[in-house]
């Protein structure tokens, strides 16, 4: 009988453990492989999440460059002056230039304020060259620049494919991009150009180098506007990595957001350990559970074997019994080592006093209390009082390790029995938790972090469900529409949504069309507008994709509000397409809307008709009232004009006092004449402006497409024409016709061969000598160009010098012109004849710094002092940028070198300007000087204008002396000096001196 029983109670044990043993293993299995596929896709779901936000930043930051260039473009068609270094520099780009269709240079600017920039290699160019024609503007892969940094040209068209804008952009935004993101040890940020060229990466090497690594699948794969996740091995690092990638819709840039493999195994790897650790205990206690059965069921008692206690010391869980009072009998070494004390130190004590806490204990007792219904005091009855029920008592606890320090545990207490049925001890088990609990805190932190990630974002990000409702979204989403979390979950996406787009389509259409193509698969990347809660409509970019959580399909909006974008893109285009001072269209505005009115007028048969409007002597109303006066002029002409108008002309100013009429219409030209007359009419009309009532008068040029002009730029060109013959003749309104045309193919021809003149040197210099009134000693020679044409022989000013004034020209003409005068008069000079030789400066001259330099040294090039050298500026050429002459002037002035105003009297120059400029002398206009025998009106004219420059300590220069008498009135008058045909015409350098041989006072 005794040799049945053990056999009895081992078979018990086998079967037990079996039945226990084997789901402890399968459930083991199917967590640590479970752990693995969820750590696999939080982390695909995380990269590929850091990779869109990366692309959506960089597609930002191109949008953001797109816009200022395109800013930059329209400010270099109408004021350069407003081009702003600074923004320019906020977006990394060091330099822009313009070229023209022969790829010649007309205007740098660069971000840091250089005076010069760092030309362009010969890949650069040619790269640019080969994207001069392109619709848009366009990012070009990265190069290596003239310093061999990396560079990225942007390309973008000007003045419908006349001239083109190459802007210089380095990788440092890139830089700082990529080094924000860090995921374990070796986890990064790549980001690439369209061919695979690294813009940004870890290693700096590779940067500087511009490394293509389009070898990578998934590099490939972004070249080709994809976006996911893959793994793939990577040489660089000599490690399988998984990568989250995706591309920047505007420019073909790539992000990648690869981490090695390695580093997710290590963390599932501390997820099996942890599992395996659990499953080992479960695998001991249900094998001990399983041999205390078969010793119930087979031997009942209460003493332990040597064996036994073998059994409960090799047990890798806390295992102590106690009586029925609570006094401990048994206590393993797991427990031993779990709290720090001996079995002897503790069997015969009573618990919970040593290993509980008493915080605790009086806690749970509460609990007990209320949930059993009758008052539990703390003590031992706390942990067995279910246990006496009958019930397994499982439960997180506390023991108290010797040292003090808490230990976490999952303690399980059941009632042991005698072989009557009544309870002689309870046995507690108890598992360490300590592991468990610091994974949990680590696996809540991970998911702060990312919730953390999901909430701070910038973006408004939300998760919708098939029927396109919210399921999820961040703060910001509900900051962006106005509502709170409980308004907006459950709501459809369309609740949100005008009725329709602003493209005029249904939005309930389009969004089924997005959310369609999105759920197949693709990532859609488009504008929408919506609506906040209390019905205000905003304009957004939302990026959509397809994401399975838990194998159930949803839909992640990324959604940015681009209002202020919007409306700045609607500022810059109103202002680049109108004036800042009469809200009427501008220049360029008014090119395009001429193709609107040809298209109708060709559908309906009209003609097309171009009125160029010039106010008459507008100058006279700046300098007596002053500009702020004449601008409240201005702005009063558009609505009078209008007035007039049909509802569908376009009314434009074009700068200064200067507008154009365009309208499309049946009339025949003498109706269209008649209408002009009424905008002269009009604004005989007095304007009433601070008191006062001013009336004006205007000329007004007709040009009629297509009989003048085939294009907006020819027919205004053939009014303008018009106009400056109305003003010429003061007809006040003159029709185009060619026989008026001074402006034909010939001086088109002079245009384009005066560069070569200068190259060629057929420019010569011809002198008028100026004498002194009271001896009548010479006084000084004025240098006079003259072009020696091949073709049509000498040619006097009045034929090129506007072409001059008006192209890049004016700078070596200039220069030349400075040169030749200065070594001619360095000839005078060495014969004796000191005299200052006059200059003549044109307006461009005065806003150009670099004559001031030519000046300098062609004076020390021959050897000359600047009191040998005058110059002569035009009144009107000062007044049209009187505060940037007074500054250059000033810097010739302290070089000693003399200034003459020429043609004094026929600018309608300001006194107030007159009186700041570092003028010596004024020269009156030869119509005054001519006719003052005759014409009392203009002798009191010269006369006032003497008295007047004396009083400014000014000497004074009467031009146009063809006679003795208007001479020696001249004297009378004071004048200090003359010159005139009179006194000696202007003649080549040798005449000249044979002229100062023979001339007596």
């Amino acid at each position: 009988m005794s040799q049945e029983r053990p056999n009895f109670r081992i078979a018990l044990f086998i079967a037990f453990s079996f039945m226990s043993i084997i789901p402890v293993l399968l459930l083991g299995w199917w967590t640590v492989n479970s752990a693995r596929d969820n750590e696999y896709a939080a982390v695909e779901d995380k990269h590929l999440l850091v990779a869109k936000n990366l692309t959506l930043a960089l597609s930002r930051y191109a949008q953001d460059t797109t816009a200022v260039l395109n800013y930059v473009s329209s400010a270099y068609l109408t004021d350069k002056k407003t081009i702003n270094e600074n923004l320019l520099h906020s977006q990394n780009i060091k330099s822009v230039r313009v070229f023209d269709n022969n790829d010649e240079a007309l205007f740098v600017i660069s971000s840091n304020g250089a005076a010069t920039t760092t030309p362009l290699t010969e890949p650069q160019k040619e790269m640019a060259r080969a994207h001069a024609n392109s619709d848009s503007t366009v990012f070009l892969p990265v190069q290596a620049d003239a310093n061999g940094d990396p560079c990225i040209l942007i390309v973008s068209p000007i003045e419908s494919g006349k001239s083109y804008l190459v802007a210089e952009m380095t990788t440092e935004y890139f830089i700082q991009l990529q080094g924000k993101v860090v995921f374990g040890e070796l986890g990064h940020a790549a980001i690439v150009d369209q061919k695979g060229n690294v813009l940004a990466h870890p290693n700096a090497d590779w940067v500087k180098q511009i490394k293509n690594i389009k070898k990578v699948s998934a590099v490939q794969r972004m070249m080709h506007r994809e976006t996911g996740v893959e793994q793939f091995y990577s040489p660089a690092m000599k490690a399988d990595m998984i990568a989250g990638f995706s591309f920047v819709r505007e420019t073909g840039w790539g992000v990648m957001v690869p981490q090695p493999v390695a580093e997710l195994e290590d963390s599932i790897k501390r997820i099996k350990q942890a599992v395996l650790g659990v499953g080992v205990i479960g695998m001991a206690l249900a094998m001990f559970i399983s041999w205390f059965l078969a010793i119930k069921l087979a031997r009942p008692t209460q003493q332990l074997s040597a064996w036994q206690k073998a059994v409960l010391d090799s047990a890798d869980y806390c295992i102590i019994s106690t009586d029925i009072n609570g006094v401990i009998a048994t206590f393993n070494r797991k427990a031993e080592k779990m709290l720090g004390y001996s079995a002897s130190e503790l069997i015969g004590k009573a618990t919970p006093e040593i290993i509980h806490d008493p915080v605790e204990v009086e806690k749970y007792a509460r609990q007990l209390t209320s949930e059993l219904g009758e008052k539990i005091e703390p003590g031992f009855e706390v942990l067995v009082k279910k246990a006496r029920r009958g019930v397994v008592d499982e439960r997180e606890w506390h023991y108290v390790h010797k040292n003090g320090t808490h230990v976490p545990v999952y303690l399980s207490v059941t009632a042991l029995h005698s072989t009557g049925g009544e309870i002689i001890g309870f046995l507690g088990i108890a598992t360490d938790l300590t592991q468990q609990k610091a994974m949990q805190i680590d696996l809540k932190e991970t998911e702060t972090r990312y919730h953390t990630l999901f909430d701070g974002a910038g973006d408004a990000i939300c998760l919708l469900d098939s029927d396109s409702k919210f399921v999820e979204c961040n703060p910001a989403l509900l900051t962006l529409f106005g509502c709170t979390r409980e308004q907006i979950i459950g709501e459809s996406i369309l609740h949100f949504s005008p009725e329709f787009q602003a493209d005029g389509k249904p939005s309930l259409e389009k969004a089924n069309d997005y959310v369609k193509a999105a759920f197949n698969g693709q990532n859609l990347f488009f504008e929408w507008s919506h609506t906040t809660r209390d019905g205000s409509v905003f304009d957004v970019e939302v990026s959509l994709s397809a994401v399975k959580i838990g194998n159930q399909p949803f839909l992640q909006g990324i959604i940015r509000d681009i209002t202020d974008r919007k409306h700045f893109e609607q500022q810059l285009a109103y202002q680049a397409g109108h004036d800042s001072l009469t809200g009427l269209p501008n220049r360029k505005s008014l090119h395009e809307a001429f193709l609107k009115h040809i298209s109708g007028a060709e559908k309906h048969h009209y003609s097309v008709y171009m009125m160029l409007l010039d106010l008459d002597r507008f100058k006279e109303i700046n300098d007596t009232l002053g500009h702020h006066l004449g601008d409240q002029v201005l702005a009063q002409i558009g609505p009078r004009l209008r007035d007039i108008c049909k509802a569908d002309a376009t009314i434009a100013r074009l700068g200064g006092d200067e507008f154009a009429i365009l309208t499309s219409t049946a009339e025949p030209i003498n109706d269209i004449r008649e209408k002009a007359e009424s905008f002269i009419q009009s604004l005989n009309k007095p304007f009433h402006i601070n008191g006062l009532n001013i009336s004006l008068s205007a000329s007004i040029g007709i040009a009629r497409y297509p009989d003048h002009g085939s294009d907006s730029h020819q027919l205004l060109r053939a009014a303008d024409v018009a106009m400056y013959e109305a003003k010429k003749r003061s007809l006040g309104i003159t029709v185009y016709d060619p026989a008026i045309d001074e402006y034909t193919t010939q001086r088109l021809k002079f245009a384009n061969e005066l560069a070569n003149a200068v190259n060629k040197k057929q420019l010569i210099l011809h002198y008028q000598p100026r004498i002194n009134l009271a001896n009548g000693e010479i006084s000084g020679f004025e240098a006079l160009i003259r072009w020696l044409h091949p073709e049509e022989g000498l040619l006097f000013p009045d034929r090129f010098i506007d072409l001059v004034e008006m192209s890049e020209v004016i700078h070596p003409f200039t220069q030349y012109v400075i040169e030749l005068a200065l070594s001619e008069k360095k000839k005078l000079h060495a014969l004796g004849l000191t005299q200052p030789v006059a200059i003549n400066l044109s307006a461009r001259n005065l806003s150009d710094f670099t004559c001031l330099e030519t000046l300098e040294a062609a004076l020390l090039a021959n050897e000359l002092h600047p009191n040998e050298v005058e110059l002569e500026i035009t009144e009107s050429a000062v007044m049209q940028d009187p505060e940037g002459a007074v500054e250059l002037l000033n810097m010739f002035k302290a070089r000693n070198i003399e200034i003459a105003i020429d043609d004094f009297g026929t600018g309608y120059s300001s006194l107030a300007y007159l009186r700041q400029l570092p003028v010596s002398a004024l020269k009156i206009d030869r119509s005054f000087v001519m006719h003052m025998l005759a014409n009392a009106q203009d002798s009191a004219i010269v006369r006032s204008t003497i008295a007047l420059a004396h009083s400014l300590d000014m000497k004074v220069i009467a031009e146009g002396v063809e006679d003795e008498e208007t001479l020696r009135l001249l004297k009378e008058m004071d004048c200090d000096e003359a010159q005139g045909f009179g006194i000696g015409r202007p003649q080549p350098f040798d005449k000249l001196v044979e002229w100062t041989e023979t001339y007596q006072p």
